[in-house]
């Protein structure tokens, strides 16, 4: 993205700023299903470890899709807050709008790798996560600058090659609870609805780890918006 210029550089910098709020809510369910599925597995238990599972997808998905409709329409306030600069704000938008309607494939993603961690596999989620990090990276310079037959889509772009990149990830996890891999339980009955006193022991545990996050994107979101009362050059440059 540097290539296209300082101000879609400054775009992009400050909207990853904000991602990390997004990969914070992702605690909310992540470190639920790394104490529940852990010591299910550690206790014998399968199907409880498998029902943790099922309840962290669910809830990550329900909230992945609130959060997506409340970034809709928070997304263009948190810009202009922070930048009067059209050549910023415009492309920042779209790009942090684009990975937050995304958002139930990044809670879907870090709950699979969560499982799979809980049950003792944590060579999978490592080769996974590769995988889905050297897509990206091929896919972006295709979609930024539009190379072969690929369109010019710019930051849209390097939005869309994290999108699909994740998904991809989130694809391979799903493959792996489908076949029943006996690193990754699932209960499947349990992905009809939610049970509320788990859903909270979710919430409970993962609310620390969320407000920690949430901070530490504050205290850069706070910086940026420092940076570009002196321009935007400095702005793309934090």
């Amino acid at each position: 993205v540097g290539r296209l210029g300082a101000a879609p550089t400054a775009a992009v910098n400050t909207a990853f700023f904000a991602t990390w709020i997004l990969e914070a809510l992702t605690y909310l369910t992540a470190v639920g299903l790394l104490a529940y599925v852990s010591r299910a597995i550690g206790a014998g238990d399968r199907r409880r470890a498998g029902v943790a599972s099922a309840q962290g997808m669910l809830l990550g998905v329900v909230l992945g899709l609130a959060t997506a409709v409340l970034a809709w329409f928070g997304v263009p306030i948190l810009f202009h807050a922070l930048s009067d600069a059209p050549a910023v704000t415009e492309p920042g938008i779209t790009y942090l709008r684009t990975l937050y309607l995304a958002a139930p494939l990044m809670f879907l993603f870090v709950n699979g790798e969560s499982v799979m961690r809980a049950a003792g596999n944590t060579r999978r989620p490592l080769v996974l996560t590769g995988c889905m990090v050297l897509l990206n990276m091929i896919l972006d310079p295709l979609l930024i600058f539009g190379v072969g037959p690929f369109p010019r889509l710019e930051v849209f772009g390097a939005a869309i090659a994290t999108v699909i990149a994740q998904m991809g990830a989130v694809v391979a996890f799903a493959v792996h609870a489908w076949r029943r891999h006996a690193d990754f339980p699932l209960h499947r009955p349990a992905l009809r609805r939610l049970h509320m006193p788990m859903v909270v022991d979710f919430l409970r545990l993962g609310a620390p780890s969320l407000s920690i996050g949430v901070l530490f994107s504050s205290v850069y979101l706070f910086l940026s918006g420092v940076a570009a009362r002196l321009g935007t050059v400095e702005m793309a440059i934090l």
